[in-house]
């Protein structure tokens, strides 16, 4: 992955056009992928994704529902791309709160990551913690205005 300079790829994302990036996403979420490997296009989601983070906007919808799918689903193993992704997620919300169109998604984000399983939450509770609090911290009054901060608590109650 590092000879092919696909790091760099993922990152030039960046100067995509924004239906161009909605696309992308959108292709990304429905890519099949290898049984080896199943969590591997939700990992590329997540790094385009978090490559983008000033157009949350153009990207928040997707990968909330591919990692919800994926941390939902009995089938898909609990692995570094789904802990990655879930990361990402409580990253961007402190982004996502700040955009009018998607700032309403973030309590069920919320909710939905205080709902995994705290046995494989443990692994990254430390960084979805810091990001929570980051996000409680620095956009209260925009998660307040969106009902989030019942969710952003009970979260951090459960991250410890």
């Amino acid at each position: 992955v590092e000879e092919c300079g696909i790091a760099g790829v993922l990152h030039d994302t960046q100067y995509l056009g924004s239906d161009s990036l909605c696309a992308l996403a959108q292709a990304l979420a429905t890519c099949t992928a290898s049984e080896a490997q199943p969590t591997l296009p939700l990992l590329v989601l997540s790094s385009v994704s978090i490559a983008n983070r000033d157009r949350v906007e153009a990207v928040w919808g997707v990968l909330v529902e591919r990692v919800e799918q994926a941390v939902t689903e009995g089938s898909t193993a609990w692995d570094g791309p789904v802990a990655t992704s879930v990361e990402a997620v409580a990253s961007l919300s402190l982004r996502a709160v700040r955009v009018q169109v998607i700032a309403s998604e973030v309590p069920r984000m919320l909710l939905m990551l205080a709902n995994i399983h705290e046995a494989s939450l443990s692994t990254i509770a430390g960084n979805v913690a810091r990001h929570v609090h980051d996000l409680v911290a620095t956009e209260g009054e925009a998660l307040a205005a969106v009902g989030g901060i019942c969710s952003a608590v009970m979260l951090l109650e459960k991250l410890g």
